[in-house]
């Protein structure tokens, strides 16, 4: 058999290249892994609002507007932070980082310094010494590095509100000086405060926010309103303090109509006459109204994004216009109202537009008034229609003249007839109260009829087993009790269906009639 010594010496060669290779593999340098931002979360704590300058009935109003501004506080999903608040914790971060650093440090060197008084054997002293120095030696290393690089913080954090507030409960505002602390012991970023009283008959709120990383508030805003229109104020506050908490760039609207006298309306609110200039407004949708005398309005939706310009351009058009002449049917000198507007006084011509309802009030020297609500059509259009009147009280007019809308091929024709303003508001509570003892009167009525007759019908069944002269007398009696007390009723429900009647006519006696 014959050997050869080739493969042997290929062999060694290779193996201590290998060899050599998974040696020096671990010691090339290792890239570092990119650190996870800290502070990822951004907690705001809602505190109970002051409603005590309130009166008793209206604190409801300050728990409600609490809620609105909670709830849309948990639409907001996160907040952009701004260089000195991102400096801030940055530092935060930071001192904390070197804090551990040198703690670890300062417990590692004392560590090694008792070595001394442990009485271990010198070989033992000087094995743990030895480990003692490397890892201390390292400890250093790592502080350098973490006095050198500052840790990395989260610029767009998770916003939600405190766990308190997330289960409906709101702690009460910290005294000055302890705003800080406030915000220690709730595990929170910031907390919103407000103040909720009366001003001469309106509602005024005030918000404050406070924010750890200044020590200080950041957003103060206040609004008065009307308690009918909390929605509206409260859309206004919520959008205005959405932006504030986010933290992100407010957002810019701008519209043209190219009408002068046109006017612009934002979430019902005046804006502009005209046109509306570049103007900041919170991010969010918005509600943009144009209106114009003698032009369709035009109404829509906007969504405003934090940081960009919204324009928009609204074209208006013309209404069709017709003429409606009113005249006063007794020949007294009329004023005319059209809606709130004072048009002049009769006769007169007014050019209103097609097909819709108008509101026209009119007033005489004497006092005397008449409402009515009309469509306005084309001349012609149908045909003429005295008795076509339709009135919201066909009982009021039934003895005097009523106005009326002609309609024919020449013109629109409203002539009017006014009656004597109702007196106060007296007659419609005499009436709503005798109406609420007729119907009070039905019920008890109702009832002792229902006991007098089940009276009756037992004394009736009784009479059937033992027939004798009492009980007969007795039972007759029962009788012409039930049969009272069924007339009882009867009348009780006629009288209940007549005050009915007056209540509601004496409602409805100012009413404005509806011309068809």
């Amino acid at each position: 058999m014959f050997f050869t010594r080739q493969p042997v010496l290929v062999f060694f060669p290779v193996l201590f290249f290998l060899l050599s290779a998974a040696l020096l593999f671990p010691l090339g340098k290792k890239e570092e892994e990119p650190k996870e931002p800290r502070d990822t979360e951004w907690v705001l704590s809602v505190t109970a609002f002051d409603t005590s300058a309130l009166p008793e009935p209206r604190k409801v109003i300050g728990d409600l507007l609490q809620r609105r501004l909670v709830d849309s506080l948990n639409s907001v999903s996160y907040r952009v932070r701004v260089s000195p608040e991102y400096a801030w914790y940055e530092g935060r971060a930071w001192a904390r980082d070197q804090g551990l650093a040198g703690k670890a440090l300062a417990a590692k060197r004392e560590e090694r310094d008792k070595l001394l008084y442990r009485g271990d054997p010198g070989w033992r002293y000087r094995r743990n010494l030895k480990s003692l120095e490397k890892e201390i030696k390292n400890l250093e290393e790592a502080m350098l590095k973490t006095e050198a690089e500052k840790p990395p913080v989260e610029r767009e954090p998770v916003f939600h509100l405190a766990q308190e507030n997330q289960d409906g409960k709101f702690s009460p505002p910290p005294e000055a000086g302890k705003e800080f602390r406030f915000c220690q012991d709730q595990k929170a970023d910031a907390f919103l405060a407000g103040t909720v009283s009366e001003y001469y008959g309106r509602v005024f709120i005030a918000l404050k926010l406070y924010a750890a990383y200044t020590d200080a508030y950041i957003y103060e805003d206040q609004i008065i309103f009307s308690p009918g229109d909390i929605d509206v104020a409260a859309g206004e506050l919520s959008s205005r303090l959405t932006t504030a908490v986010s933290g992100s760039r407010p957002a810019e609207i701008a519209v043209t109509t190219g009408l002068p006298e046109s006017v612009i309306l934002i979430n019902r609110s005046f804006a502009a006459q005209g046109e509306l200039e570049r103007r900041e407004r919170p991010p969010g949708k918005v509600t943009v109204e144009i209106l114009a005398s003698g032009y369709e309005s035009a109404r829509g939706e906007a969504e405003l994004k934090s940081g960009e310009l919204t324009e928009i351009a609204v074209n208006l058009q013309p209404l069709d216009l017709t003429p409606v002449q009113v005249e006063s049917g007794e020949g007294a000198d009329l004023s005319l109202y059209l809606g709130a507007q004072y048009m002049g006084e009769a006769p007169l011509t007014l050019m209103l537009p097609l097909n819709r309802l108008e509101h026209l009030y009119a007033e005489s020297p004497r006092g005397e008034a008449e409402e009515l609500v009309f469509p306005v059509r084309s001349p012609g259009e149908g045909t003429a229609s005295l008795p076509g009147l339709f009135s919201q009280n066909p009982f009021r007019d039934i003895f005097g003249k009523k106005s009326f809308l002609e309609n024919n091929k020449e013109d629109n024709k409203l002539v009017l007839y006014t009656k004597p303003l109702p007196v106060g508001k007296d007659r419609v509570d005499r009436a709503r109260r005798r109406y609420y003892w007729a119907w009070g009167g039905t019920w008890i009525t109702g009832i002792a009829a229902w006991m007098l007759y089940g009276n009756f019908q037992s004394q009736s069944d009784a009479l059937n087993f033992s027939p004798n002269k009492d009980m007969y007398d007795s039972a007759i009696q029962a009788n012409y009790l039930a049969i009272g007390g069924i007339g009882l009723v009867s009348l009780a429900v006629i009288v209940e269906f007549i005050q009915m009647g007056r209540y509601i006519h004496t409602a409805g006696e100012d009413a404005p009639a509806v011309i068809k």
